[in-house]
């Protein structure tokens, strides 16, 4: 309990605080991680398609080819 004279905050309250930025912490950063993951995945997947496009133009042209 508090007395009127003092000022402050108790360590409970401090160490209530800083488990939940703890807590949010941690969501963000697993957050943060999956999105890294599935920006990486989808640009893998353009590269794979654009050289797909290139290696069919390619077998496209050779076969015209005289």
């Amino acid at each position: 309990m508090r007395s009127k004279n003092q000022n402050g905050f108790s360590l409970i309250e401090l160490l209530v605080v800083v488990a939940i930025l703890g807590i949010l912490a941690a969501a963000g950063a697993y957050s943060y991680t999956r999105y890294i993951y599935s920006t990486k995945v989808a640009v893998n997947n353009a590269n794979a398609r654009e050289a797909y496009k290139a290696i069919m133009a390619a077998s496209v042209i050779a076969a015209t080819d005289p």
